[in-house]
């Protein structure tokens, strides 16, 4: 005997609420509800520039010690 239209939605019901309720279906349904990967995007923009920034800082530091020294200077 051929399932009825009513037993295939309810066993597709079933396995649609099985599915809902694992943890890792939960935190990516979360994670596009709130916006994450355009969050997650922003925030990787903002570490590219704060690490050439930090770079720029570092160099200019090593710039200034080097100049400073002078034995340091004849040994570069």
């Amino acid at each position: 005997m051929p399932p009825t239209r009513s037993s295939l939605a309810h066993q597709l019901r079933s396995v649609v609420e099985f599915v809902q309720s694992l943890k890792a279906v939960r935190v990516f349904t979360q994670y596009n509800e709130r916006r994450g990967s355009i969050l997650a995007a922003g925030l990787s923009y903002k570490a590219i520039f704060a690490v050439f920034a930090g770079l720029w800082v570092s160099f200019s530091v090593a710039g200034i010690l080097v100049q400073s020294i002078p034995e340091l200077r004849d040994a570069l």
